[in-house]
């Protein structure tokens, strides 16, 4: 093969625009992770931000709003029920059930939410005896690979003479894990 100095002149402008394009290419990938980076100092909490499409099937069905009820949360200070504890129902009988002994006591019980416990649970937190002006709140629900954990706060008033008993339901989407109440 006879070699020319065009010939020789072409292999040369190919390997500079192979090595020039590989090299924009990084650089572009430098400076869009330079970019990101500055975007995120100071955002907080940023190591444990989701990444996205990422999500797990638990945390699609949880951003699923509820349409069966007008609403996913219902809380209170005048439950019936008298001692501290967190439970979880799931089916329509347990639903019924719970409602009868939260509203136990009441001249004109108002009737049980609605419930699609085919797509949803609900979970109870009751407080106990508390000084009035006590409150209960949920605080974050959180779906693990495993289980769901509630999270919930317990705030008890200053002593007023009065008493009081919190509470509060949440709908939760139907996963299938168990159900972990942890307050804190």
């Amino acid at each position: 093969m006879i070699k020319s100095p065009r010939m020789d002149s072409m292999r040369r402008s190919r390997r500079w625009a192979v090595l020039t394009g590989s090299l924009a290419a990084v650089g572009l990938i430098g400076v869009a992770t330079y970019l990101a980076l500055k975007a995120t100092r100071g955002a907080p909490n940023v190591r444990n931000a989701p990444v996205p499409n990422q999500t797990t099937s638990a945390e699609r069905a949880a951003a699923q709003a509820p349409s069966s009820t007008s609403s996913s949360s219902w809380k209170g200070d005048d439950s019936a029920i008298a001692v501290p504890k967190a439970v979880t129902v799931e089916t329509a009988d347990q639903w019924k059930a719970l409602w009868i002994k939260h509203t136990a006591g009441q001249a004109q019980a108002p009737v049980a939410p609605d419930v699609d416990f085919s797509r949803y649970n609900v979970v109870a937190v009751f407080a106990g005896n508390l000084p009035a002006g006590s409150r209960v709140d949920i605080t974050h629900l959180r779906f693990g690979r495993d289980a769901i954990r509630v999270e919930y706060h317990v705030s008890a008033a200053a002593s007023t003479g009065g008493v009081s008993r919190p509470f509060e339901f949440r709908l939760i989407p139907k996963l299938g894990m168990p159900v972990i109440f942890y307050q804190g």
